[in-house]
């Protein structure tokens, strides 16, 4: 391994751990959230017609539910709360408000796409094996190859490029594609490998319903513990 290639990934790894570090009591809120969601599901039988709504809306919604439901958690509310917390520029907010919308509509869609393709692989019974491929899929195949890159390259390109293609251009370098993305990964891989495990635990027709939970609350957490992380880690793995 040449010196340059193996500085960047030092690098990486030192910039995921700190990571890691930043978001461990958010996430530690998260799984208890997450948990605390899929045991009532379980053993509080008078909550289950609230499930069982939820359910029914998921199932008659279908892309549609996962589309609007990932794009009002993981957008808009994050995004009215750091507006009234005067964290977003004036200047532009629209613009910014209308890119987080759109941007989870569609990867609220690609969830459930992925979930569904996940269900024909492995099966959905919420068995310790059935979750445990699915995690591992997730984390090692999807969230490492797609949802973390696409995620950090789109929020890089509205956020920091400002939709400036030759800009956007100049920053797919070095730093970006061994320093930056592998520590996102990193970082995600600690939180989200819990949270998918909690997600897939519960029945199909609910994955994409407590998806969309737990990433509001995990967007509205670091935000509130770490303003100054950026949006790409808050947004953190679009999968789960």
């Amino acid at each position: 391994m040449s010196d340059p290639l193996s500085r960047c990934l030092a690098r990486a790894a030192a910039a995921g751990r700190d990571g890691m570090r930043r978001n461990l009591k958010p996430g530690i809120l998260l799984w208890l959230l997450g948990l605390a969601l899929v045991l009532a599901y379980y053993h509080l039988p008078a909550l289950r017609p609230a499930y069982d709504t939820v359910r029914d809306w998921k199932l008659r919604g279908g892309f549609a539910f996962s589309a609007l439901s990932s794009a009002l958690c993981g957008g808009l509310i994050p995004f009215v709360v750091e507006l009234a917390a005067g964290r977003i520029p004036r200047r532009g907010w629209l613009a910014a408000g209308a890119f987080l919308i759109l941007f989870w509509v569609y990867r609220g869609v690609e969830v459930d796409a992925f979930y569904r393709l996940q269900g024909f692989c492995f099966g959905n019974d919420p068995g310790v094996r059935t979750v445990a491929c699915k995690t591992a899929a997730d984390m090692l195949g999807y969230t490492a190859f797609w949802s973390i890159p696409t995620t950090t390259l789109a929020y890089f390109l509205a956020h920091e490029c400002g939709w400036d293609f030759a800009r956007f251009r100049a920053g797919l370098d070095r730093e970006m594609l061994l320093v930056k993305i592998p520590a996102l990964i990193l970082a995600a891989w600690a939180v989200w490998a819990p949270s998918v495990c909690i997600i897939y635990s519960m029945p199909a027709p609910l994955q994409v319903p407590l998806f969309s939970v737990v990433l509001c609350f995990w967007v509205l957490l670091v935000n509130l513990m770490n303003p100054a992380v950026t949006k790409t880690v808050t947004a953190g793995n679009a999968s789960s």
